[in-house]
């Protein structure tokens, strides 16, 4: 049997085996939950959009007022060493800068940590993808939902309570609207159009694509779906790295249009495996 490499990230620096990782536990990641992080996954190795996610990565640091040098191109450099030294197969990658090591009760640290963690690739299965997947929804509004942080707890709670296995994310509504999941976007399909959020949420890279997809096939309405809406719309989706385009049929005991996944759903699922294998096409040209 082939033995199978530990793999390789990248702490402050240095490469070093996950055995070896270890951050200062005056962090301000851990004693005050600060950091902002990025998501990535590869297709055939390849990271996919990966442009994308570092704009928005370094939008966040900004935000965050983590003071530091990095560049997108840096970013990259790491990102490309790390896939070499990495095992086979599909990874997906996760980018931290933390609020580094400082020992005030509330001041940051002057230097951030950048951690890349590199796993192998979580596949959901493809019965959500076929048959479509169920959500539970949660009164919530995620703090500072236009960046990507590690501020998790309450969809960390919420998953660990869902009430079924079947469950595959989790929906946040503010009384009778509906946002975003803990992982992912979302969209409703109703009446030949397509209606997400267009603010309070987090900009997807995915949801992009989407957008851009859909552009030309039927009318996109940004506004909050609602409650009064599951009963009438047509089909659901969510959208995110990890998970592409997912139907979803049921929303807690909403049963979504036919609960079948529908034929809106299924173009945007065909279109986005087709803009994966372009992507893919003009990357492995280029390199």
């Amino acid at each position: 049997m082939k033995e199978q490499r530990e793999p390789v990230y990248y702490v402050d620096g240095e490469f070093v085996p996950q055995s070896l990782a270890k951050i200062s536990v005056d962090d301000f990641c851990i004693s005050r939950g600060y950091a902002i992080f990025e998501y990535f996954r590869t297709y055939s190795r390849i990271p996919f959009h990966l442009e994308d996610h570092l704009e928005r990565f370094l939008a966040s640091a900004k935000y965050f007022c983590l003071k530091h040098t990095l560049s997108k191109e840096r970013l990259i450099e790491i990102t490309e060493k790390l896939l070499a030294f990495n095992p086979d197969g599909e990874l997906g990658v996760k980018i931290l800068l933390t609020g580094g090591a400082s020992t005030h009760y509330i001041r940051l640290g002057s230097k951030p940590c950048l951690i890349f963690i590199v796993t192998p690739l979580v596949r959901f299965s493809e019965k959500y993808y076929t048959s479509g997947g169920k959500m539970e929804s949660i009164p919530f509004q995620r703090f500072l939902p236009f960046c990507k942080h590690t501020h998790y707890a309450r969809g960390v709670r919420a998953f660990k309570e869902v009430t079924s296995n079947e469950t595959v994310d989790i929906l946040y509504r503010q009384k009778q609207r509906f946002s975003e999941t803990i992982t992912a976007n979302f969209f409703l399909v109703s009446n030949g159009k397509l209606i997400t959020a267009r603010s309070n949420i987090l900009p997807g890279i995915t949801r992009k694509i989407v957008l851009e997809l859909a552009h030309g096939l039927c009318p996109i309405h940004f506004a909050f779906p609602t409650l009064s809406m599951l009963a009438t719309c047509d089909e659901a989706f969510i959208t995110s790295t990890n998970k592409g385009v997912m139907p979803i049929v049921q929303i807690d005991e909403q049963i979504i249009g036919a609960g079948v996944v529908g034929p809106f759903t299924k173009k945007m699922m065909h279109l986005f495996s087709q803009h994966i294998e372009k992507v893919k096409k003009r990357l492995f040209q280029a390199s």
